[in-house]
């Protein structure tokens, strides 16, 4: 395991794709990343092959106090290739994801980095509570952190690391041990990762507080249930070995099911979500209890006494 890696005024390179965001959008995402508290710091845009020109959006951050590369990639590739440009180009000790058109709290990078320089050295990622916007809806929700130090088995069973890869900073040692996100646009590839991430032994930390806010589209791939049907399969199939050798299938495939059934009962399909919850329980019923295991564990963090900030 690395053992290298002060956080003390480390270098912290901000990885930001973008597809085709509105200007509102991503100087929002962009002015948020200005804004922090926290430096020395390093900005990588890295278009994804927008059909929307970006060159204005540029040329209004040329003085910024915050150096900026405009990564392009010519034909749209998908996030966690974007991502992945921009990892091979930066320069940071730390690497912090943040998506176009989410945004940070200007004490965000400081908080986070704190906790590093507070931390063994196998702490190698570090995430926060977010806020979840739908900006079309106009409805938001809070999504607080609860699970901490080994993630393997709870990212087996469900993603345990709230929002998005917008709450997550990196030690750059992480993304030398395993590698940039998986490229298959039918993985989730932030739950991908951060399962990559523990694979390695790393260990996990979080900032239990709002720190990001998640801007969330009616019709994006997380909230369509067919959709996120497959992605879910695709990861579990990958994962059938380690899942058979921790005795964790039936948890994991019983959450697969409740998920999705969850996903048609927000959209009102009460009789599709109900048949996929019932189907789930009948054909897992062995996972009740260890999949009951985690979320107790996550309810306990967040109602034991300081799990919230005063």
């Amino acid at each position: 395991m690395p053992t290298h890696g002060s956080s003390d005024r480390a270098l912290v390179s901000v990885i930001v794709p973008c597809y085709n965001q509105s200007a509102e959008a991503l100087r929002r995402t962009l002015d948020s990343v200005v804004a922090q508290s926290y430096r020395p710091l390093e900005l990588l845009v890295v278009d994804d092959g927008s059909k929307i020109p970006h060159a204005g959006i540029a040329a209004h951050y040329a003085e910024a106090t915050v150096p900026m590369q405009w990564l392009r990639v010519e034909s749209n590739s998908g996030v966690a290739n974007a991502r992945n440009e921009g990892l091979l180009a930066a320069r940071g000790d730390y690497f912090a994801f943040l998506d176009a058109g989410d945004w940070w709290m200007p004490t965000k990078l400081s908080r986070q980095m704190a906790l590093f320089g507070q931390s063994a050295s196998n702490i190698g990622m570090v995430y926060c509570g977010v806020t979840r916007k739908n900006r079309n809806t106009g409805k938001q929700s809070n999504r607080w952190p609860t699970i901490a130090g080994d993630l393997l088995e709870p990212l087996l069973i469900r993603q345990v690391v709230t929002g998005s890869a917008s709450a997550v900073v990196i030690r750059r040692e992480v993304y030398e041990s395993v590698g940039g996100f998986a490229t298959d646009r039918e993985i989730p590839e932030d739950r991908d990762y951060w399962l990559r991430i523990a694979q390695a032994g790393w260990q996990t930390g979080y900032i239990n507080e709002l720190l990001a806010g998640i801007d969330i589209e009616s019709l994006s791939r997380s909230s369509d249930p067919v959709e996120k049907s497959k992605s879910y399969a695709v990861f579990l199939d990958k994962y059938s070995d380690l899942l058979t050798a921790r005795g964790l299938n039936s948890a994991a495939w019983l959450h697969y099911h409740l998920a999705i059934a969850r996903k048609h009962l927000a959209k009102r399909e009460i009789i599709r979500g109900l048949t996929r919850a019932a189907g789930g329980i009948a054909r897992y019923p062995g996972g009740i209890l260890k999949l009951a295991r985690v979320s107790v564990s996550g309810i306990w963090r967040r109602i034991a006494p300081g799990s919230r900030p005063k």
